[in-house]
């Protein structure tokens, strides 16, 4: 979770940094870096980081990565549960790793009682379920 949001504070100074450069550029100014570090470096710095990390992104489609997909999670852990869409309130679905595993936790709330749900991303089973009273 850690190298995901290095990856996405880098990924953010790249693009302020080129921004930057941009508007520099547009109005006629040159500038020289205070530091070592230009958008450049940064931009190496992150491609070597995120080879060898997981994506940062939105979750991968079903079709392109072989995952079941959002939509697919949410409909078995409402199916679990006994819930339609609209019965249920602050619905929630991410896509994430957890010990090197590709899963998806569906978060959803239906009265006082709060939902969660780890789903495999890739056969579809549910890994946990939890219902708990919500605070």
């Amino acid at each position: 979770m850690k190298c995901r949001k290095m990856i996405v504070v880098a990924s953010s100074l790249i693009t302020l940094l080129l921004l930057a450069e941009g508007v520099f550029a547009a109005q006629g100014f040159t500038k020289q870096p205070a530091c070592a570090l230009t958008a450049q470096s940064v931009m190496k710095q992150t491609k070597s980081i995120s080879q060898t990390a997981p994506p940062v992104s939105a979750a991968p489609t079903a079709a392109v990565s072989g995952f079941i997909g959002e939509a697919r999670a949410k409909n078995i852990a409402l199916t679990h549960a006994g819930f339609a869409e609209n019965e249920v309130r602050r619905l929630r679905v991410e896509f994430d790793y957890d010990d090197g595993r590709a899963e998806y936790d569906v978060e959803f709330d239906v009265g006082q009682i709060e939902h969660s749900y780890e789903i495999d991303a890739v056969n579809g089973n549910i890994l946990s379920y939890e219902a708990e009273m919500d605070d």
